[in-house]
C-alpha cells in the first residue's frame, strides 16, 4: 500500500530516464501518476515505462489535461485566443482515481510520485487526493511538497471516488490554504517596500 505520496516537475522524471540513473527511493517500490499538457510533454512514449521500472517503478499512468479550473470566464478567454485546451474531466478522473485505488490491495511500503510541468497543481491535486484515501496526513503532504492543489481536479477526483462534500481532508486542506495566504499577507506587509 502507499505509505507516502510526493510531487515533483516534469524534468525530475526526465532524469530518471537518462542512463545511469539509480533508485530514487532506497529500494521503496514507487508508482507514478504522470500528467502533461501538451502531447510532446508525454513522458512515457516509447521505452520509458520499462526504464523507470529499472529504477524501482512499480506502475504508472498518464494522462493529458491543462492547469485551469471550469471557470467560464477562463474557458472563453482560451477560445477567443484560439488555444485548444484539455479540461480535466470525469473519465480522466476516474482512471486516475481507479489507479490509486488499485494501490490500497497492495502489500509493502510504496511510494506514490504525482508528477506535472512544476509538481505543484494538478500533481499537487492527485498527491492530495491520495492521502486522503490512504488515510495520510494532507497538510504535512502540502507543506513538504509545497503543493497548491488545482480545486477543479480535486473536486473531480473526489466526486468519482465517492467523496464528495466536505471532509475532514478538505477541511485541513482549506486551513493550510488559510495559513499560507495569511503569512504571504504578513510577508508583503513586512518586506512589501523592498519590491517598489
Amino acid at each position: 500500500m502507499i505509505t507516502k505520496v510526493v510531487t515533483c516537475p516534469r524534468t525530475a522524471v526526465q532524469w530518471l530516464l537518462w542512463d545511469g540513473a539509480k533508485h530514487p527511493f532506497d529500494g521503496k517500490p514507487w508508482h507514478l501518476v504522470s500528467i502533461y499538457g501538451e502531447p510532446s510533454e508525454e513522458l512515457l512514449t516509447g521505452d520509458a515505462a520499462a526504464r523507470l521500472r529499472n529504477v524501482g517503478m512499480a506502475a504508472c499512468m498518464s494522462e493529458r489535461f491543462w492547469d485551469i479550473t471550469d471557470n467560464p470566464e477562463t474557458l472563453e478567454a482560451l477560445k477567443a485566443e484560439g488555444k485548444e485546451y484539455v479540461l480535466f474531466d470525469r473519465a480522466m478522473a476516474r482512471r486516475v482515481s481507479d489507479f490509486i485505488a488499485e494501490r490500497t490491495t497492495e502489500p509493502g511500503d510504496d511510494i506514490l510520485v504525482c508528477q506535472c510541468g512544476a509538481g505543484v497543481s494538478r500533481s499537487g491535486a492527485v498527491g492530495a487526493f491520495a492521502c486522503e484515501v490512504f488515510g495520510l496526513d494532507c497538510v504535512e503532504f502540502l507543506r513538504r511538497n509545497h503543493a497548491h492543489p488545482n480545486p477543479f481536479v480535486l473536486r473531480l477526483l473526489r466526486e468519482e471516488a465517492g467523496l464528495a462534500g466536505k471532509s475532514a481532508f478538505m477541511t485541513a486542506l482549506e486551513a493550510e490554504q488559510e495559513r499560507q495566504r495569511v503569512e504571504t499577507k504578513r510577508l508583503i506587509e513586512k518586506y512589501g517596500s523592498l519590491f517598489v
